[in-house]
């Protein structure tokens, strides 16, 4: 768990990126809650920028990490640490702001869209602020051997073929990669906008049509987000970008590697009930039928 939360504390980009959002949003003297706070990271760029009291919530033992973390620079008395998820959690009063990174590789499955939608309606003041306020899909095709070998590791050299059974699992399955620029086959395609000031439904269904740019193996497609933390303050963690956070995309394999050629449409529908963490994809070839 150290290892995890040291690749988000030592990510400059991510932390550059949040400490810009902030410095619009946070006003002097700001109750903030920070949601899934892991070592308390943005907390403690929230209390930099002049807030007047942080409400740290998680559901992990890195929450002690953050109470001495706090402690030992001095601001133990203007944060509060509460073990807990944050649906079930109580603030003594209502908050100006509310922050949290619970964004999955794929922007929304790590279910922070119900987290604000709760944190809205239970702990943020009326005309708070949500750091970050909208999500943005992308997609793109990927040919990479790489992502394959994820898909089929169950049929892997060297796994018993008593355990062959297993390879509809995996390549059912949503796998965390990090794709090269070179492994997507063509221009990503946009899946659609999630606003956390609002509310939305358990399931999304999104539909996308991608051009291939060139000739290739379609090994299946990698989603990534945009995400906008303030108004003008993005970060994404999208393979094609120059200032990418560190974290891994997702990939959503096909059963069978498919031959594409440039200028080759494909279509697809992406389905997702982020609270119950399932996700489901459908690829069509038009050009081939399949």
């Amino acid at each position: 768990m150290l290892d995890e939360h040291l690749g988000y504390v030592a990510d400059r980009i991510r932390l550059e990126q949040f400490q810009a959002a902030i410095a619009k949003i946070i006003n002097p003297g700001d109750r903030v809650a920070d949601l899934g706070c892991g070592s308390g990271v943005l907390g403690l760029l929230c209390l930099r920028a002049g807030a007047g009291r942080v409400y740290g919530i998680d559901s992990t033992t890195m929450i002690e990490v953050a109470r001495e973390t706090f402690s030992r620079a001095g601001w133990a008395e203007r944060a509060t640490f509460i073990r807990g998820h944050s649906h079930r959690v109580q603030l003594p009063e209502p908050v100006d702001v509310v922050i949290c990174d619970h964004v999955g590789y794929f922007g929304f499955d790590y279910d922070i869209v119900h987290t604000l939608q709760d944190a809205r309606r239970r702990l943020l003041k009326p005309g708070g602020a949500l750091i970050p306020t909208r999500i943005r899909l992308q997609l793109g095709a990927v040919e990479s051997e790489n992502c394959r070998a994820k898909a089929e590791g169950w049929r892997a050299e060297g796994v018993p073929d008593e355990f062959h059974w297993l390879r509809p699992h995996t390549v059912n399955a949503k796998h965390a990669v990090e794709l090269p620029r070179e492994a997507v086959l063509g221009p990503p395609g946009g899946l659609g906008d999630i606003h956390l000031r609002a509310d939305h439904p358990d399931f999304f269904s999104w539909t996308a049509e991608l051009r291939i740019e060139r000739d290739g193996v379609m090994h299946g497609l990698a989603g990534w987000f945009e995400c906008e933390l303030a108004e003008g303050v993005w970060m994404t963690n999208s393979p094609l970008a120059d200032q990418a956070i560190h974290r891994p995309q997702a990939f959503l394999p096909i059963a069978e590697a498919v031959p594409v050629r440039a200028g080759d449409p494909v279509k697809v529908r992406v389905m997702a009930r982020p609270a119950d963490h399932l996700i489901a994809w459908v690829v069509d070839f038009p050009t081939t039928g399949r």
